[in-house]
């Protein structure tokens, strides 16, 4: 299933609008199953569920590409990209992320497979 629909139905959107109304209004790019969100849908989800937001220094250089790599590769639920910070809806995201500073370096993946060879 895919990672939008799976979120539409969580917050009981299919009562308000339909889902590829939804999906138009809220996400980056409308096409696809990335969860990243443009301005409109992090204004819109804001007020349906609790965000996080984990700001930038405001004279630090910009965000590297990695982070968007990163956040499109592992969030599990939406995000914002902006400016001067990043706005996720699920806590164990935002507190990952947070935890390592937003460096993306220091976030080690560990998966099933490299676990099992280390046993």
């Amino acid at each position: 299933m895919s990672k939008r629909l799976a979120y539409y139905e969580e917050i009981g959107e299919e009562s308000r609008t339909t889902f590829k109304v939804w999906v138009k209004a809220t996400f980056f790019h409308p096409m696809g199953d990335g969860i990243r969100l443009h301005m409109a849908g992090l204004i819109y989800l804001e007020t349906l569920v609790t965000c996080y937001d984990i700001d930038s220094d405001p004279g630090s250089e910009p965000r590297p590409s990695k982070h968007y790599l990163y956040l499109a590769r592992f969030c599990r639920k939406p995000y914002y990209i902006g400016l001067k910070k990043i706005t996720f809806f699920d806590e164990e995201e935002a507190f990952l992320f947070k935890l390592c500073d937003g460096n993306i370096d220091n976030v080690q993946e560990v998966s099933p497979e490299k676990l099992d060879d280390e046993n």
